[in-house]
């Protein structure tokens, strides 16, 4: 990660050679600080004020100062409440000067002044959502002693709020040490919370501390860049990790479980050196524009650049092969990632119903970012009476092996497993069938499931849904698979 080693290595003189490193604050003052807007504040980190804990572990000083119109609103409160010092104590209606920064938002309070001459304060609640607490002015008996206390309230508003900040960026953990000989054993924490700018900003102070993509809560774009820029791309297609021969099986999954599971068909991954799943986009592609942009935006200012941020999408996701089953041709995989949504399995189903079929057919031919297909049950039991099959009209082809089969209220019923062989069918009768497929059912993925200890979602017959939501839906939990074998 090239980009970060001009990030890196001034931080590492200024926490810990600054004696060492004289002429570093002539070299280049931006790559010290880190900016993030918040509304109507922006916060300011010092990378030169690090401390590290532990790996992954570390303090640093955070500066916050409001924009320059809430700077204004509050100096302008500020000077107003001064007034009230010369005032007893009481509760007092606000004036209409106080509110200058924009309309309300909440109830608007009255002044408060308690305690008496030796001992006086004023205070306000700001009657605005994003300006959290109060503001409270100590008034002193003393007028030289109140001038000093006044000047030195109206610094802290221009010079902004300065804080030492606590981050775990294995754990996806923040903290504010309250004073500077604090134990950071003993700051209070809380999680990142995601789709906030507290993620914006975890997320960029840990990467340019650590130089790594640091833990993030699953479900939001900006952990799903981070996740993917934390993995190396897996072989290309056709060759294994040393460069030998190679046999490649292509096929489709769906996710089953919030801990990565996934379900395919034994015959995709037959002894396979290497599985991947995706590619990331693909997962990643369900999220609004406007958020992913703002993800990779995120990921830009903490030093990727746009190809490496591409690089890192594009790239397949590494899985394994948890369990087999080759009698029912079933297969358990598992990719360390929590997918945006799961399968729901119905575990009945009559003949004639409606049915799609969702996959990655004909790879290299087909649309890469799935393939829809509409049909029925046409029979309750597969070839021979085989009563753990559905045979289905929904067309399928080479790469669909693996997808879900859905009911019309989204609802998976069965696995897509295979298509009669026309070719050596019309050899022995002569004629040439038309739409003759098979899934397994999902009363007998159930059973496997059960077996591997794996938890899953069902669902029951419901309203029936439009085609493009139910694509919509499969296209959340359905991923391309890619098996890599040697050849022996």
């Amino acid at each position: 990660m090239a980009p970060l080693v001009r990030t890196l290595m001034p931080l590492a003189c200024a926490a810990w050679l600054v004696a060492l490193c004289p002429s570093w604050a002539s070299e280049d003052q931006q790559d010290r600080f880190i900016e993030v807007q918040n509304g109507d504040s922006t916060t300011s980190l010092d990378l030169s004020t690090v401390q590290m804990i532990q790996p992954g572990r570390f303090s640093v000083i955070s500066t916050v100062i409001d924009n320059p119109d809430v700077m204004k609103f509050e100096l302008n409160v500020l000077a107003i409440l001064h007034t009230y010092c010369a005032r007893g104590a009481g509760r007092y209606a606000a004036r209409a000067n106080l509110l200058t920064l924009r309309s309300p938002s909440t109830a608007v309070g009255k002044i408060e002044v308690i305690g008496n001459e030796q001992s006086k304060f004023v205070m306000w609640t700001y009657p605005y959502q994003k300006l959290h607490g109060q503001l409270v002015v100590s008034c002193a008996s003393d007028s030289k002693e109140d001038h000093r206390e006044y000047l030195e309230q109206r610094a802290e508003i221009t010079n902004g709020s300065r804080l030492r900040i606590l981050y775990d960026c294995r754990r996806g953990l923040i903290g504010i040490f309250f004073n500077e000989s604090q134990d950071p054993g003993k700051v209070i924490t809380r999680f990142v919370k995601r789709d906030t700018v507290g993620e914006e900003e975890y997320f960029r102070v840990c990467l340019s501390v650590t130089g790594e993509p640091p833990y993030l809560a699953a479900g939001s774009p900006l952990a799903a860049v981070a996740n993917s820029l934390q993995h190396q791309p897996t072989p290309p297609s056709g060759a294994t990790a040393n460069n030998e021969p190679s046999s490649v099986e292509l096929g489709a999954a769906f996710f089953v479980s919030e801990s990565g599971m996934l379900l395919t068909n034994a015959h995709v991954v037959p002894k396979c050196t290497e599985v991947s799943v995706g590619p990331r986009r693909l997962m990643l592609s369900t999220f609004p524009p406007d958020q992913m942009a703002k993800a990779k935006a995120a990921a830009k200012a903490a030093g990727y650049s746009e190809d490496q941020i591409e690089a890192a999408l594009n790239q397949p996701l590494k899985a394994r092969v948890i369990a087999r089953d080759e009698k029912n041709d079933l297969a358990l995989l598992r990719a360390d990632i929590s997918p945006q949504a799961v399968a729901a399995l119905r575990l009945s189903v009559r003949q004639g119903e409606a049915v799609v079929a969702y996959g990655f057919p004909l790879p290299g031919l087909l649309a890469s970012g799935g393939n829809f297909t509409e049909g029925n049950v046409a029979a309750l039991s597969g070839i021979g009476d085989d009563s753990r099959i559905l045979q289905i009209s929904a067309p399928v082809q080479p790469g669909n092996s693996g997808g879900p089969l859905l009911d019309n209220s989204g609802n998976v019923v069965g696995i897509v497993e295979a298509k009669l062989d026309a070719a050596k069918v019309t050899t022995a009768i002569g004629d040439v069938p038309q739409n003759v497929n098979f899934a397994i059912k999902a009363a007998v993925v159930a059973t496997f499931l059960d077996s591997n200890g794996v938890h899953y979602a069902t669902g029951q017959p419901g309203a029936a849904r439009s085609p493009a939501d139910i694509a919509e839906e499969a296209k959340r939990f359905t991923v391309p698979v890619e098996c890599i074998s040697s050849v022996q």
